[in-house]
């Protein structure tokens, strides 16, 4: 074990204190290097400078630090606050009229929209409770294939063909106002304007202005 060396002071003459470690007198009765540091470290006043401003306060100092707190006009401003049962009714108005072309929002930016987003829930699979993913993957694995519901590759092919003639003969039995939207899964994506902002032909333009053919562009 390395011993820590301390710093040398007052090394022009012999040292008289008997909490120095650099003392040099050779008697036998003198305090060891490791019991100076231990009796210092039972010091409990804090180390002031010159000036007697504290630079380290003591380690168990029952006082706390003096703090002051920043004087500034926001302490004494009216502060934005809404009551729950405004947030509840403003949040079902908005839900039932979101959809609709003839409303629009004003200042935007004044609404807590993270406070009106109804967030529905989902009806989640718990697979982890019925195997866990170190059963799964891992070195300590257990499942050694995939479940699957068909057998062999040939079953799998006849199940995957019985759903494809299944989904046919559910779109051919559609109304035809509705063959022509939904009948191939596809349907127009009813989006709000507010996630539509900074996707308009004069932003990219700005930007392809910007971006040289030499750039490298990641989306």
């Amino acid at each position: 074990m390395v011993m820590k060396k301390e710093r040398k002071v007052n090394t022009s003459g012999k040292p008289k204190h008997s909490l120095d470690v650099n003392r040099s007198d050779g008697k036998s009765g003198t305090r060891t290097a490791a019991t100076v540091r231990r009796l210092k470290m039972y010091k409990t006043k804090p180390k002031r400078n010159a000036k007697g401003k504290i630079l380290k306060n003591p380690l168990q100092e029952k006082d706390l630090p003096n703090t002051r707190i920043q004087p500034d006009r926001r302490w004494f401003g009216n502060t934005r606050v809404v009551d729950q049962k405004a947030l509840e009714h403003f949040r079902d108005e908005l839900h039932n009229k979101l959809s609709s072309n003839y409303n629009v929002i004003l200042k935007e930016r004044m609404l807590p929209m993270s406070l009106l987003q109804d967030h529905t829930k989902q009806a989640k699979a718990h697979l982890l409770d019925v195997e866990p993913f170190k059963d799964a993957f891992g070195p300590q694995r257990k499942r050694k294939r995939p479940k699957l519901l068909a057998a062999d590759y040939e079953s799998l092919i006849k199940r995957a063909g019985g759903s494809q003639d299944a989904f046919e003969e559910k779109a051919a039995a559609a109304p035809p106002s509705v063959q022509g939207n939904e009948a191939d899964g596809l349907r127009d994506l009813v989006r709000h304007t507010m996630f539509e902002k900074g996707q308009s032909k004069r932003i990219w333009g700005e930007l392809y202005k910007v971006i040289d053919s030499s750039d490298v562009v990641v989306q």
